[in-house]
């Protein structure tokens, strides 16, 4: 806040720049004005006169007042062009030359019309004197973002009157001194005023523009963020996936071959064996920037999750060139790679491609493709290179029998669940559990949900399956003690369809689970598939007091905006924060702002992955009170959870004492 002794200093000292250039922006507009006013007001003056004066006197001495300010006036109109651009020293040489000028020009005006008032009678000098006065407020008012300059405009025409009327000796204008004299007064500080509330305002509007860049900054952050993987720099999955659909979308590149590589590191697990975390970290960033400097002119690299990087390369159009691509791009793990403590360790890559339009011309299908085909260069041996080809169908066939045992399984109800605990970070008690699917065949043996979700959420399984696992989570917690809450992942179908809130609402009245003690998981990715549909949904379980959960956040497309929005109680922060909250500073800083994002809105905040005891300490100092992992748990099944919770409560209770 800009305050009147600030306002009334130099303008050059203590002003900023882009208050000057606000002020410089204003005269532009207005000093023409002032200009127009004076040369009407002297041509008035002129002629009012002309007849009764002399010739020097209202014909020579004013058009000499009156070239200065036609030259003036059209210096003016020519800068209105540049405006806020300006030379900052042009700018600053007009507004001295403004306050000089302003004040000079009012004062000869002033002088001419006194000087004019010999000769003529009451009714010409009475004209004069308002002539000359309300010129001289217009003229002020037109300076008013320039304070010295208006002020001594005001006092410019404000002297000499006051003077003229003292030396005449007259008492009606004696008295008309003393009420010039307010009238200035009132003038000057109507303008000082104004002229405070001019930087205030402009203030107010260069915080605004400063808020508004940082915002910009920060969605371009968000944006970069959401589509670069954290660790190598490189492109994340979700980007290239977007940029596929936009390579086979886009009519001119539509008819351009390309190729679509998966590649896996061989013999990385033991680097993360052998030299920990940190240590397979470092392999994946050197490996990144060799890629990322092999692709150059070539394509687009990424890395799509742990060890395996996707490329996509311009110009291959057969299985040779893919194969002969692939040797080439062998050459980057020639030279071995150092990692922390003087080890190095020797690597090379697996690949698997699909070629279009010549295997598909899907960009998901194309994904799929070269997955497979990784598959196959991964069954042969270090370093291979595959090709999807027509006969890679057997591995389709896998998957078709995946499917079908899933549908299977369904249909029996034969999925289970298991219960990972949540915890209370500082006593170490259990608060509740997270219900996790697990499907065992007897033909394909332990199947990962990481593989079954995806199938039934691809052939429509997936409302089924949850409702089916739902019923049966919600039946189990009815026997919990009182103060656990049990925690539930929707699925899209079941957060976007219509009465979804009320179907689990009976659910939970059917098996007697208090709402209370319920609350639902959802995602960003599937929040952002329907976000008006899903928001109806949450909306109908937070009225009936069940508790609304954001799982993996920072993983996918929600923004700020619309999670403040959103009902919900918690937030939970992905393992791949957790992951690196000790080893990255950046990545704690981060899980820091989202633990303070959560205590900012009131919400409380969940730490999932833990797995050591340096990650527990991390998230403890910094403000996290749930958490759930390996450290305290793995999933278990129903019959475990009294033994758990008798041993977590013993745990507890000795850590108390």
């Amino acid at each position: 806040m800009v305050s009147k002794s600030q306002c009334s200093r130099d303008e050059f000292s203590d002003l900023s720049e882009i208050l000057i250039r606000e002020q410089y922006y204003s005269l532009t507009r207005l000093v023409p004005v002032l200009y127009i006013v004076v040369i009407t007001a002297t041509v008035s003056l002129c002629l009012a006169f002309n007849g009764t004066a002399p010739a020097w006197l209202i014909h020579y001495l004013p058009i000499a007042v009156l070239m200065i300010v036609i030259l003036r006036l059209r210096y003016w109109i020519k800068a209105r062009a540049f405006g806020h651009n300006q030379d900052m020293g042009i700018i600053r040489r007009d507004i001295r030359g403004t306050q000089f000028l302003g004040p000079s020009i009012t004062f000869a005006f002033t002088l001419i019309g006194i000087g004019l008032m010999p000769y003529s009678d009451p009714y010409q000098q009475s004209l004069a004197v308002v002539t000359i006065w309300i010129t001289a407020i217009a003229s002020a008012f037109c300076l008013a973002t320039l304070p010295s300059a208006s002020k001594m405009v005001v006092l410019s025409a404000g002297l000499p009157i006051a003077v003229s009327f003292l030396w005449s000796g007259n008492e009606l204008k004696i008295v008309l001194t003393g009420l010039f004299a307010i009238i200035t007064c009132l003038v000057i500080y109507i303008l000082s005023e104004n002229y405070a509330a001019f930087t205030i305002m402009v203030q107010s509007r260069a915080e605004i523009n400063e808020k508004r860049r940082q915002a910009e900054v920060a969605r371009q952050t968000a944006t970069t963020l959401a589509y670069t993987d954290y660790l190598t720099n490189l492109a994340n999955r979700r980007y290239f996936e977007f940029l596929l659909n936009e390579r086979v979308s886009h009519p001119e590149q539509r008819q351009k071959p390309f190729a679509v590589g998966i590649i896996d590191l061989d013999g990385f697990k033991p680097v993360n064996d052998i030299h920990g975390h940190r240590g397979g970290d470092s392999v994946l960033v050197e490996t990144a920037a060799r890629l990322n400097s092999f692709m150059a002119g070539r394509g687009q690299a990424a890395r799509i999750g742990g060890d395996e990087f996707a490329v996509l390369v311009e110009g291959v159009a057969s299985e040779d060139e893919a194969v002969a691509f692939a040797e080439d791009m062998q050459k980057i793990f020639v030279v071995p790679i150092a990692i922390e403590g003087g080890a190095v360790v020797q690597l090379s890559s697996c690949c698997g491609f699909s070629i279009y339009p010549v295997s598909t011309m899907d960009a998901e299908e194309l994904i799929n493709q070269a997955d497979m085909a990784l598959y196959r260069a991964k069954a042969q041996e270090r370093g291979c290179a595959s090709v999807f080809t027509a006969d890679y169908q057997n591995s389709a066939l896998e998957h078709a029998r995946l499917e079908q045992g899933l549908r299977l399984a369904v249909s029996a109800r034969a999925l289970s669940v298991h219960f990972q605990p949540i915890v209370d970070l500082g006593s170490g008690r259990v608060t509740g559990f997270e219900a996790l699917a697990r499907w065992h065949d007897a033909g394909l043996g332990h199947v990962s949900p990481a593989v079954f979700i995806p199938i039934a959420e691809k052939i429509g399984l997936i409302e089924q399956l949850t409702e089916d696992l739902l019923r049966k989570a919600v039946a189990i917690a009815a026997t919990w003690p009182d103060h656990l809450v049990l925690s539930f992942n929707l699925s899209a179908a079941q957060l976007v369809k219509p009465g979804a809130g009320l179907k689990i609402i009976s659910i939970l009245g059917e098996a007697g689970l208090p709402a209370h003690r319920f609350e639902v998981e959802v995602t960003e990715t599937i929040l952002m598939k329907n976000i008006d549909q899903a928001r109806r949904t949450l909306e109908c379980l937070k009225a009936a007091n069940i508790g609304i959960s954001l799982d993996d956040f920072g993983t996918g497309y929600s923004s700020l905006s619309q999670i403040k929005d959103l009902p919900l109680d918690k937030v939970k922060i992905d393992k791949s924060f957790v992951d690196h909250i000790c080893g990255d500073a950046k990545m704690g800083n981060l899980v820091r702002a989202i633990i303070s994002m959560c205590d900012n809105l009131n919400l409380q905040c969940v730490a999932e992955g833990i797995e050591e005891g340096a990650q527990l300490d991390a998230l403890k100092a910094g403000g996290c009170t749930l958490g759930q992992g390996y450290l305290f748990s793995r999933p278990v099944p129903s019959e475990q959870i009294a033994a758990l919770l008798a041993r977590t409560d013993k745990a507890a209770g000795q850590a108390a004492a």
